[in-house]
Formats: C-alpha cells, sequence, structure tokens
C-alpha cells in the first residue's frame, strides 16, 4: 500500500511573462489524487514553495516583494510582510523567492535587497540583517540544504567561506 503524502507547486500568473496576475499554489495529495488550488490576492509570480521541516508552514517565493507565510494544511495564508520596508530592491526580479528555514520552524533566512536577512514568522517585520551574500545570486541559495540550516552552517563554514552572515546564526 502507498502511504500518502501531498506534493506542492507554485504557481504564477496566467500571462505570458508569469509575472501578471495572482501567485498561489497547488497541491496534489496522494493516494486520493485530489488538486487543490489556492491563489492569493495582491501577491503576484509565484516561484517557489519553501516547506518548513515539520511540514505545517510554507513560505511562497514570489515576485511582489512580499514575505508570504502560508499554512500547509488548509493553503490559507497565515501573514504577511513587504520586503520593501525593510530593504529596497532596485528591480522586481531581486525577489525574496527562496528560503531557508531553521529546523526549530519558526525562524528562516532570506535575500532582501542586497542582504541575507534572519526572519521569524512571529515577527516578519523585523528581521536581522545578517550581511551580504558571497553570490551574485542571493536569492538562488545555490548549493544549501532546504532544511537544518543551522547544523549545516556549522558543517559548511569547515568546507567552504560563507561570508560573515553566517558565523552570527
Amino acid at each position: 500500500m502507498d502511504k500518502p503524502f501531498s506534493y506542492y507547486v507554485s504557481l504564477d500568473g496566467p500571462h505570458l511573462d508569469g509575472l501578471i496576475g495572482h501567485a498561489g499554489l497547488l497541491r496534489f495529495d496522494w493516494p486520493s489524487k485530489k488538486i487543490t488550488i489556492e491563489y492569493y490576492d495582491g501577491v503576484s509570480g509565484g516561484h517557489n514553495i519553501s516547506i518548513a521541516p515539520n511540514g505545517k508552514l510554507g513560505l511562497l517565493g514570489n515576485f511582489s516583494q512580499q514575505v508570504v507565510v502560508v499554512d500547509m494544511e488548509n493553503m490559507r495564508e497565515v501573514e504577511r510582510q513587504s520586503t520593501m520596508e525593510i530593504e529596497c530592491a532596485n528591480y522586481r526580479l531581486r525577489a525574496n523567492t527562496h528560503h531557508l528555514w531553521f529546523d526549530d520552524n519558526q525562524r528562516f533566512i532570506g535575500a532582501v535587497g542586497d542582504h541575507i536577512y534572519l526572519f521569524d514568522v512571529n515577527d516578519l517585520a523585523n528581521p536581522r540583517m545578517l550581511g551580504p551574500p558571497n553570490s551574485s545570486m542571493p536569492t538562488s541559495f545555490a548549493g544549501m540544504p532546504p532544511r537544518g540550516m543551522s547544523s549545516w552552517a556549522t558543517s559548511a563554514r569547515k568546507t567552504r567561506p560563507l561570508g560573515r552572515w553566517a558565523s552570527s546564526i
């Protein structure tokens, strides 16, 4: 017998470039084969969903300069914060699209403008700036695992430089 699971896909707008229109999520549940779709008003360019280690919360990466926290069970928005209040980005594609969760399911890091920030889901308006990334694409977090950032940062410091921010986590 197959074990049940859910598979999530972020959705972008229905237009040619994908950046116009609502961002959303699609969930496919197995073995019921049920598909659920939820769109979020005021959020555009859905790009990536980062799910917390316990599977209860997700961060909808998007191109509308917002951090969007979603309840993964019912796919409803829990919290939202404009990143333009934190640090301005000079163009839309420098958005908060990828995130790395800590094992505590409350904290995560994400790129805003030219810096990496540490966020807490209970206080999105006051993230802590960790510093600039060691990459020209800070939104991608290339090479970083999706979970357990705290343990990863400790072991990775031995193998490659992570920048000033890694030592302050």
